[in-house]
C-alpha cells in the first residue's frame, strides 16, 4: 500500500493509466500492460473472459455453454500459457491453458487454484436468471467450473453469485438472511455449496455496518487479507457493502 501510495497518491479517484515505473512488486505487470499500449478503462484479461461471457449469452439469447466454451478455445489459441502473455495470465487461466493443450475435456480442465475469476464471471448468470434460481445455480456452477474445479472455491464461487443475485433481485441488506438460508435448505443447491458457514458469510458482514468498530476500510482490508485468494476477497467485499450501503463508488 505504502508503494501504491508512493506511484499514485492517497486517494485514487479514477482509472488510471499504466506506469511502467511502478515501484510496487507487481511493477512488471504495469510495465508489461504500458509496453502493450493498454490504457485507463481497459480490461483485464477476467475482464476479457467477462465480456466474452456477455457476448456469448446475447448472440445466443441466453448461457449455452458450448459456444461460451469455443469462445474460450479460441481466446486460449492468442496466449502462450505463460504469466506475462495477453494483459496477463493469471494463475487459472495458465492451468486451464496447458490442461486444453493436453486435450483435457471441459469441465475437467480447470484448475485447482483458489482465485476469484470464476466467482465474478458468475456474476453475470446471477443478473440474467432473475430470481429463477435454481436454474441460475446449476449454470452458474457449471461455468465456474469450466475454470475452477477445487469444490470448496467452487462452492464459494457460487455463494457469491447467489448473495448478489439476491440483491439485485432488490432484497434489502437488513433482510438478506432468511433469503440467503434459504440456498443451504434448497435440495438442488445445497449440494453445490462449500459449507452452511460460507453460505451465511453476506449476513456476516454487519461489522462493517457497526459504527462502534473504529477502523478505517483501508486498513480492514488489510485485516481480511490483500491477497488474490477469494476467501480474502469475497469477507472484505462483504464487509465493504455494508460500510457503504449507499456507495458503491466508495466501497469499491
Amino acid at each position: 500500500l505504502e508503494a501504491m501510495r508512493a506511484d499514485y497518491g492517497d486517494w485514487i479517484s479514477n482509472y488510471t493509466d499504466q506506469k511502467p515505473d511502478r515501484t510496487d512488486r507487481f511493477h512488471y505487470i504495469a510495465k508489461h500492460r504500458y509496453e502493450l499500449g493498454l490504457k485507463a478503462g481497459d480490461v483485464s484479461q477476467t475482464g476479457q473472459l467477462i465480456v466474452m461471457l456477455m457476448n456469448s449469452i446475447v448472440d445466443c439469447g441466453g448461457y449455452n455453454e458450448d459456444d461460451y466454451t469455443a469462445r474460450l478455445d479460441s481466446f486460449l489459441e492468442t496466449i502462450d500459457g505463460t504469466e506475462l502473455s495477453g494483459g496477463f495470465t493469471d494463475r487459472a487461466e495458465r492451468h486451464l491453458w496447458e490442461n486444453r493443450k493436453q486435450g483435457v475435456p471441459w469441465g475437467k480442465a480447470g484448475s485447482l487454484t483458489d482465485t476469484s475469476e470464476a466467482a465474478q464471471r458468475a456474476v453475470i448468470l446471477a443478473a440474467l436468471f432473475g430470481d429463477d434460481y435454481d436454474s441460475m445455480a446449476k449454470q452458474a456452477y457449471s461455468n465456474i467450473n469450466l475454470t475452477h474445479r477445487d469444490r470448496y472455491i467452487a462452492g464459494y464461487s457460487l455463494s457469491y453469485a447467489l448473495s448478489v443475485a439476491v440483491l439485485i433481485n432488490g432484497v434489502s441488506l437488513d433482510d438478506i438472511r432468511p433469503e440467503v438460508i434459504k440456498f443451504s435448505n434448497n435440495p438442488i443447491i445445497e449440494p453445490m455449496l462449500s459449507s452452511w458457514d460460507i453460505n451465511q458469510q453476506i449476513y456476516n458482514g454487519f461489522p462493517g455496518a457497526d459504527s462502534s468498530i473504529k477502523i478505517d476500510s483501508r486498513d480492514a482490508c488489510k485485516l481480511f487479507g490483500l491477497n488474490c485468494t477469494l476467501g480474502f476477497l469475497a469477507p472484505a467485499a462483504y464487509f465493504l457493502i455494508y460500510r457503504y450501503p449507499n456507495d458503491f463508488e466508495k466501497a469499491v
